[in-house]
């Protein structure tokens, strides 16, 4: 039997991350940000963490509409997950997968939906600065303060 992980799931215009476990997660610390290629550079954009607590069983909580102006390979990493299993908590770190439903896909045979929408509130842990990776490997950070 496959494992079953939490993935993101694009569908119409927003992103969610999903619970796909049979319990409910505790805490769910994740990243995202973006890779682009320039020249011989490459760059990957400023990096937010974020915390959400208390996620459904087979559930799926908006993280972000979908922005149609964002450049480059867009990456979410699950930092940190916590949940019950067996009363013992449990701690898993993975890049999560990414997964576009379109059309009915999103729902079972019997026309229900495979994940219910809840909304839960995020909050931001910390951001890491932008840099860029330059031929040579050499690594320019880029901050508020010196751009």
């Amino acid at each position: 039997m496959k494992s079953k992980e939490p993935f993101i799931l694009t569908y119409e215009g927003e992103i969610f991350i999903t619970n796909p476990y049979d319990e409910e997660i505790n805490s769910l610390e994740y990243s995202t940000k973006s890779i682009q290629f320039f020249d011989d550079d490459i760059i990957h954009s400023s990096c937010p963490f974020y915390k959400i607590e208390h996620i459904p069983k087979n559930s799926m909580v908006k993280i972000e509409k979908v922005d149609k102006y964002e450049d480059g390979v867009i990456i979410y990493c699950l930092e940190k997950l916590e949940l019950d299993i067996d009363n013992k908590t449990a701690f898993k770190s993975f890049r999560m997968n990414k997964k576009i439903y379109k059309d009915k896909s999103i729902f079972r045979k019997d026309g229900s939906e495979k994940f219910i929408k809840v909304t839960r509130e995020k909050t931001l842990l910390k951001t890491k600065p932008c840099y860029v990776v330059d031929e040579d490997g050499d690594i320019r950070i880029f901050d508020e303060e010196n751009n």
